[in-house]
Formats: structure tokens, C-alpha cells, sequence
């Protein structure tokens, strides 16, 4: 008998020359059109992002689980592409 998985969020990242979006399940939680305190690059880069327990935590996010937090931070950041 097969199981149902459960639902876990889905992000999704937009990442254009001079623009970027995060939004998980189908909800836009940052937009950098609407905002000015990120410095998004206009060249090719490649995008990072790093997810920490929130919203002070500063320890690795395990995999999912009972002690799980119920909030996270997610960081954006960019690498310079060298060829």
C-alpha cells in the first residue's frame, strides 16, 4: 500500500539580471523591485541562499522534525562567475 507524502512547503526562487523573488507555496514573501536593501547584480551570477532556524537562531537547519522551528531565515547572496 502506498503511503501519502506529506505536504512540505515549496519555495521558489526568480532570479533574473537585476531582479529577484522568493515566495513559498504560491505566497511572494520578497520582491527586490519592492525594495531597496538588497543590491541585486546585473551580471551573470550564481545565486546562493542559506536557510537558518529564525529568527535569531545561528545553528544548521536539520532535516525536518519534531523540534523543527516554526520560523527560518532565508539569505540571499550572490558568487561572481570567473571564466
Amino acid at each position: 500500500p502506498r503511503r501519502a507524502l506529506p505536504a512540505w512547503p515549496t519555495s521558489t526562487v526568480v532570479s533574473l539580471p537585476g531582479v529577484v523573488r522568493y515566495s513559498t507555496d504560491d505566497t511572494l514573501f520578497y520582491d527586490s523591485l519592492d525594495s531597496d536593501d538588497v543590491d541585486v547584480p546585473d551580471g551573470p551570477m550564481h545565486l546562493a541562499l542559506q536557510v537558518e532556524p529564525g529568527p535569531f537562531g545561528d545553528d544548521w537547519v536539520p532535516p525536518p522534525n519534531k523540534s523543527t522551528p516554526d520560523e527560518v531565515i532565508t539569505h540571499i547572496d550572490w558568487v561572481e562567475l570567473y571564466r
